[in-house]
């Protein structure tokens, strides 16, 4: 497992682990606009996706992020969550997950990383297009977004 440690902000980003899915689903609750998903998902995930699936975290979890592999294309990985405790907005929390799950996705041979965002979420498509995400669609109240890697 890497880990990588952000000393001059206290925290590290690790693998996430089935043990932290309550804690995780508690983060999404109050990380709106994210709608969270249902009980148990979150430890799903972190036991079959467990390479894309990383939480930034000191005594707590601050973040987290969840990329999963299109199985419909081996190329392409969505993002499925990105979130970020609201009292650790602003931290750059955001920006270091996305860094780590792109530069995991490019090692792993992906080629495209896809994300959907609501259309009201504008903090989360400005996020997506500093790191060079582009629009590709609009699905019913969706922005769809890539980056190709």
């Amino acid at each position: 497992m890497k880990i990588k440690e952000f000393l001059a902000n206290k925290y590290f980003i690790r693998e996430a682990d089935e043990k932290d899915s309550m804690k995780i689903e508690v983060l999404a609750k109050k990380a709106s606009p994210l709608r969270p998903s249902v009980a148990g998902t979150y430890e799903y995930l972190a036991l079959c996706f467990k390479r894309y699936f990383l939480v930034a975290i000191d005594e707590d979890i601050l973040g987290f992020i969840i990329g999963l592999p299109n199985i419909n294309n081996k190329n392409e990985s969505w993002i499925y969550q990105i979130a970020v405790h609201p009292s650790y907005r602003r931290k750059k929390i955001a920006s270091n997950l996305l860094k780590m799950e792109i530069e995991r996705l490019t090692d792993d041979n992906f080629k495209k990383i896809k994300a959907r965002i609501l259309s009201t979420n504008n903090q989360s498509f400005k996020f997506f297009n500093k790191y060079g995400f582009n629009i590709v669609g609009y699905i019913d109240n969706w922005i769809e977004v890539e980056k190709e890697l």
